[in-house]
Order: C-alpha cells, then structure tokens, then sequence
C-alpha cells in the first residue's frame, strides 16, 4: 500500500514538473517576444530590445529543459526501482517455493516401504526403490544449488555461473577429445559448436577448433585412401551392395566433406555403367536366344531383366513381351517332353514314359499335349503291367529247373 502512495506521489511530482517546465517556456516565450517588440529607448535602434527578447527566450527554454530533464529522471528512477522491488519479491518467492519443494520431497514417503503382498510384483519391481531414490537425491541437490544461487549477490551469481561455465568448458572439452580419438566427426564437431555457444571468443576454443580440423584433415586423407583400396576391389568383384555401404559409411563419418561425397558419386556412376552394360549385354543375349527359338533361355533372361530393372524403358517393353515369350517357352517345352515320351516308348522305358507324361499332365493340364498324353496313359500303365507279368513269368521258368 505504501509502495503503491509513493509511486502516485512521483507521477503526482512529475505531472507538476511537466506543467511548470510547460509553463515556463510558453511564459518566458511569450515575454521574449513582447520584449523584442517594445519600443527602445534608445533613438533610432532597436538592437537592446532584441537581445533582451533572445535573452528571455534562451533563460526560458533552459529553465524549461531543465524541468523537463527531472521530470524523465524521476521516472526513470521510479522505473529501476521497481525493477528492483519486483526482482527481490521473485527471488523471496522462489526460496518459499524452494523450501516447500524440498519440504515435500523429503517428507515423501520412500518406495520401499510401500507394501506390495503379491510375490511376483515384489520380483518384479526390487529395482525400482533404487532408481526412485537415486532421482530423489539428485532432486534435492538441485534444490539446494537453486537455493543457494537465490541468495547470493549480484557478484557471487557471476563468481559461480564462470565457475559452473568453466567447468562445463572443460567437460565439453572432454568430450571433443574423445571424439577425436574415435574419429568421431560429426559428435566432435555437435560438440564443439556447443562450446562456442558456451565461451563465445574463447581463445583456447579458437585452438581447439584448429586442432579438430587438422585431426580431420589428417584422418581424412588416410581414411579415402583406404577406402578406395577396398571400393577397387569391392567393384572388380561387381560386390556393389557392399561398395555403396563403405561409401555411405565415408558420408557419415564425414557428411560435409567433398571427398566423401565426391566418393560416394563415383561408387553410384560406376555401378550405374556396370548395370547399363550389364542390361545391354542380357537384351544381346535375349535376341540371340529368340532368333535360335532357345525359348527357354529366353524366358529366364527375361524374367530375370524384368526383376532386375524395374522401371527401365527397354524392361518396361520386355514386360510386355514377357507373357508371350512364356507361352513360347511353355510351348517349347511341352513338345520336347512329348517327343521324349515317344522315345521312351519306342525303347520300352515304359515306366519313365509314364512319368513324363504324368509330369506334362500336372504341370499343363488344360494344355492339348496333356490332353493326348491322357489318353495315352492308361495304355502305357497296361504295357507296363504286361512288363511285369512277362518278368515275373520268366523268374517263374528260371526257378522251375533248379527245383
């Protein structure tokens, strides 16, 4: 309530003061120019009468300023004072809150001494009191550091924070060096970006800095040299998926390196050659197989195009050709297992007759060839029965003298 009386009497005092100094220069103004324009007694000039009306004004305008001047000082003044009263009644917030903070953590009750009757839940949970309890501690020491910190001065808020920031310094510091020694790029370099943030200009992190990227520099060189041993090697063996994965490991071990990149782009172009040659010399191979009528061959080279490059023009053409070269194939391949049934029969393999045509029947049943073979089979099945009465027979005859 005071402090409440006390601000309206300063806007009270600084409304007088801008009233005045108001006052005062449209006053002093006013007989300034009255001034100038009075008679002067002396004959013939006027000069006294204007430097008395310049004089008023200039006395006036001073006078005026001045007022004005207390008046913005008295409100900057309250304003710091303010700043001040709100400042204090935070931090005596904060250390009530502080205190019933830490009040209520230590009067919790511990975990463990909650009772669990079920055996399992007890197995099951034992670990947990201590991960509770170890949270709880660290919370109470960060309670006590923001205590703490609520009441120091202005100057031992900054003595501690360059000793927090010193300490984090060299805690990031570490890290940085860790990361060199695993060549660590992308982690050292988070890092070190985190420690700018934390000691802008800091000489020693301008040194640090200088030592990371020759660690780089250096690793880099001896890195992509045996990286390119080991991708001449992967390539000349077509192991491709295995070269892409070393120079995707080069691009993230250094994402912002030209080199690794330009080596990455080098894997891609020669692959990207390997498989166009690849594809031309298996759409040779295709043509050469189709004008012999080697559909068979035909029909695996297709196939195998087609699940190769997906999305190729001449694929996507060979993709519509590919049921017609199927049926070719098919085709192909039911008049040879045809032409084989009828020479097993003409050499009465009778048995590995029928099993040829059963194999066609299976495989093309609606064909015409498993048609015919169809019929055919039930007189195969009799040759083959006779076959094994004329054996049994002739085993009888044998048997028969020696008895």
């Amino acid at each position: 309530m005071n402090q409440r009386i006390s601000s309206v009497g300063v806007d009270v005092l600084r409304f007088l003061l801008n009233v005045l100094g108001l006052l005062v220069l449209l006053g002093g103004g006013l007989a300034g120019v009255l001034a100038a324009l009075a008679p002067s007694t002396v004959e013939g000039s006027r000069l006294p009468s204007v430097l008395t009306g310049v004089a008023m004004l200039v006395g006036a305008a001073t006078v005026a300023v001045l007022l004005f001047s207390l008046s913005t000082m008295l409100r900057l003044l309250t304003r710091q004072v303010q700043t001040a009263q709100l400042t204090h009644g935070s931090i005596e917030n904060l250390q009530a809150a502080v205190l019933l903070v830490e009040k209520a953590v230590r009067e919790q009750p511990a975990p463990a001494a909650l009772a669990v009757s079920a055996a399992p839940v007890v197995a099951a949970t034992t670990a947990a009191p201590a991960v509770d309890e170890a949270a709880r501690s660290e919370m109470l020491d960060l309670l006590k550091q923001l205590r703490d910190t609520s009441l120091m001065s202005e100057s031992q808020r900054a003595a501690a924070a360059a000793a927090h920031w010193a300490k984090r310094k060299d805690f990031i510091t570490r890290l940085i060096d860790r990361d060199m020694a695993m060549a660590n790029w992308a982690s050292a370099f988070a890092h070190l970006a985190e420690l700018q943030a934390v000691a802008p200009g800091d000489a020693d992190v301008a040194a640090l800095e200088a030592k990371l990227k020759n660690a780089q520099a250096q690793r880099l060189t001896d890195d992509l040299a045996a990286a390119r041993t080991h991708l001449r090697h992967l390539m000349s063996i077509t192991a491709w998926t295995q070269a892409e994965e070393v120079a995707r490991g080069m691009l993230a071990k250094y994402p912002h390196e030209s080199e690794a990149q330009a080596l990455a782009h080098d894997v891609q172009r020669e692959r990207q050659a390997f498989e166009k040659e690849h594809l031309d010399r298996m759409l040779l191979d295709l043509a050469d197989a189709t004008e012999h009528r080697n559909w068979r061959r035909a029909l695996q080279i297709a196939e195998e195009a087609t699940a190769r490059y997906a999305g190729e023009p001449r694929v996507e053409k060979l993709r519509r050709d590919l049921p017609t070269i199927k049926q070719n194939a098919e085709s192909a391949e039911r008049k040879e297992q045809e032409e084989l049934f009828r020479d097993l029969l003409k050499r009465q393999r009778y048995d590995e007759a029928a099993n040829v045509a059963k194999g066609v029947i299976n495989k093309y049943p609606a064909s015409a060839t498993a048609v015919e073979l169809n019929k055919l089979l039930p007189k195969v099945e009799e040759l083959i029965k006779q076959e094994k009465l004329k054996k049994q027979q002739a085993g009888a005859a044998t048997e028969a003298p020696r008895a």
